[in-house]
């Protein structure tokens, strides 16, 4: 995971997230004296490799002498959690970081450096708050030897946003979330034709580029660094279902290979990715090691977990390796916490397949051509699979794939349709796709769902305020806007005269909690500046503001209020009748 450099060394930590000691004292281990062979002289250091590390001169090149020697280097820290104790005695773990020891780590101030200057050293500075201003993105001008300055602090400019990148765009899943979570979106590349369709047509503004991602690393260059980098290879070698060779296995490892050179093209503040937690498997470790190394090569901190696609807002049982990365000088954000569960009563419940499918109106004015009911009960009545035994529908469906879903619909009586799927992965209603029925299928299998990106980059954005040290816009007058439980580091830009007042609680405490402590009342509605796109919802952690799946527990949901699946009318424009199901 980390690059092999002589006399460097990692400090390794056990955590056991049952365990209330701090983590310095749970990765202590007791050697006896008797075994002790001598002592070493090792240097803690946040300094950039190979900065203090020995002088070969001093030894006469003896490399013997030097390994078993020479003073030693510590950079890094590996972490490995485990949920229980038992897990640690089993050695079952899928969740981890090999961090960067930051300046607060060092003592000794002849080895400690500035974070911010190890920042700006790398990719040549930040614009603090987000380097898109009124959509038009602004190139720093810093002096790399020179810090920041932690303690002051800067104006959020109107409309300002963090830039993302969205490597293997696909149809626009993590592109979407991306958006709703208040980036701006830059540049995008993929090679599917039918992808790159759908995703122009619902993101028209994005730089996209139709190619593979080798072509786009060297095509692409520019001193305008992302603030935020996407990648999702494409993970069918390494699911779980893979049993044997398949005709694009080299392509796909190839892909997975393609971070180092898009890192160092980009230089992003933070990347974000999303893989199969198959690559986690052991048959997998070698892969798993080298997309991590390929990160700490370029000196970025690294993270994974496998997360719960049902504990953030989706109806799907569906699991993915997710990992967050920081560039050098970069404080390497936690995975924010869970929005849904089924044993705290503090979170909402988990969405269920009832709710999604409720909020797909029937006989809508507007003609879906993905959600055609008609057709699929055709279809079914035509293929012999149905009818099968219904089943109850307030539960989780299994992953989407790109061959749809091994679920039927809760009624028994036909398959889901496309935008039912599409819901269900997590997309808005509004998602366009473009393409036949199995190519629309693919995009929806290999989505990153909406939902999900959108809860972690909410998290991100915050964390990256909060390192820029950004306060309100003078703009925002104090009646505006209460905040309570407030960090006072999150902005908000400025409203007009006729403004709509809100209390929010805007902390970002990242221990569990649920969304009883926080306030999002409405006041009076009035009308907002019609020249203003930055709304209060880009601004404060709040997913409920934009969510796509209501937050209330859809156990409260009866079963009159899902025509969708006991009696669903459907409105057919080509021939005018109504049916019931």
């Amino acid at each position: 995971m980390l690059p092999r450099m002589k006399n460097e060394v990692c400090a390794l930590y056990n955590i056991n997230l049952e365990d209330p000691r701090p983590e310095h004292a749970q990765g202590l281990v007791e050697i006896p004296v008797g075994e002790l062979v001598r002592t070493r002289a090792v240097f803690k250091t946040n300094d950039a490799f190979p900065a203090h590390r020995f002088s070969p001169d001093q030894w006469d090149w003896d490399m013997d002498a030097i390994e078993n020697k020479a003073n030693l280097v510590q950079r890094w820290k590996f972490y490995r959690y485990w949920p229980t104790s038992t897990a640690m005695l089993t050695k079952r773990s899928y969740s981890g970081a090999l961090t960067r020891l930051r300046s607060t780590d060092i003592e000794d101030e002849y080895f400690r450096v500035d974070d911010d200057q190890l920042r700006n050293t790398f990719r040549g500075g930040i614009i603090r708050g987000g380097s898109s201003i009124g959509g038009q993105v602004q190139l720093p001008i810093v002096d790399p030897n020179a810090p920041q300055g932690e303690n002051t602090k800067v104006t959020l400019e109107h409309n300002q946003k963090y830039t993302v990148d969205d490597m293997f765009c696909g149809a626009g899943g993590a592109s979407r979330g991306v958006q709703q979570a208040g980036f701006q979106l830059r540049f995008a590349c993929d090679f599917d034709e039918a992808a790159c369709n759908t995703y122009h047509e619902n993101f028209p503004r994005a730089l996209l580029e139709q190619m593979n991602i080798f072509e786009f690393a060297k095509s692409v260059t520019s001193m305008v660094r992302s603030d935020v980098l996407h990648i999702s290879p494409p993970c069918q070698v390494w699911s779980p279902a893979h049993t044997r060779p398949g005709q694009n296995d080299d392509a796909n490892v190839a892909a997975l290979f393609a971070c180092t050179e898009i890192l160092e093209n980009r230089r992003p503040r933070l990347s974000t990715g999303e893989q199969t937690f198959g690559l986690l498997f052991d048959r997998n470790e070698e892969f798993f090691n080298a997309l991590i190394g390929q990160y700490t090569a370029l000196g970025y901190s690294f993270r994974w977990d496998i997360l719960r696609f049902k504990e953030y807002s989706v109806p799907s049982t569906r699991r993915r390796l997710i990992w967050i990365a920081s560039c050098p000088g970069e404080p390497l954000p936690s995975f924010p916490t869970p929005t849904h569960s089924d044993t705290d009563k503090d979170l909402a419940a988990p969405v269920t397949i009832r709710s999604v499918l409720a909020s797909i109106a029937p006989g809508s004015q507007h003609y879906d051509r993905l959600h055609n009911v008609q057709d699929m009960l055709h279809k079914a009545r035509s293929g012999g699979r149905f009818p099968m035994p219904s089943y109850d529908d307030r539960c989780q469906a299994g992953t989407i794939t790109t061959s749809g879903s091994e679920w039927a619909h809760p009624s028994g009586r036909r398959d889901f349709t496309l935008r039912e799927l599409a819901r269900i992965q997590g997309f808005p209603q509004e998602h366009k796709f473009v393409g036949g029925t199995t190519q629309i299928r693919r995009q929806i299998g290999n989505a990153f769902p909406p939902v999900v990106v959108e809860t972690l980059y909410r998290h991100l954005r915050n964390c990256l305020l909060r390192e820029d040290n950004v306060v309100t816009s003078e703009r925002a007058r104090q009646q505006d806007i209460i905040t309570l439980d407030s960090d006072d580091d999150i902005g908000v830009s400025s409203v007009s005269k006729s403004r709509e007042f809100m209390i929010i609680d805007d902390s970002d405490d990242e221990r569990p909690r649920g969304r009883r402590g926080s306030v999002r009342r409405r006041v009076r509605d009035v009308s907002s500046d019609e020249c203003s796109d930055t709304t209060l919802a880009d601004l404060i952690d709040e997913p409920a503001i934009s969510s796509l799946f209501s937050r209330e527990s859809s156990r409260t949901l009866s079963v009159e209020s899902l025509p969708s699946l006991i009696e669903m009318e459907v409105d057919n424009e080509h021939n005018g009748k109504r049916m019931n199901m």
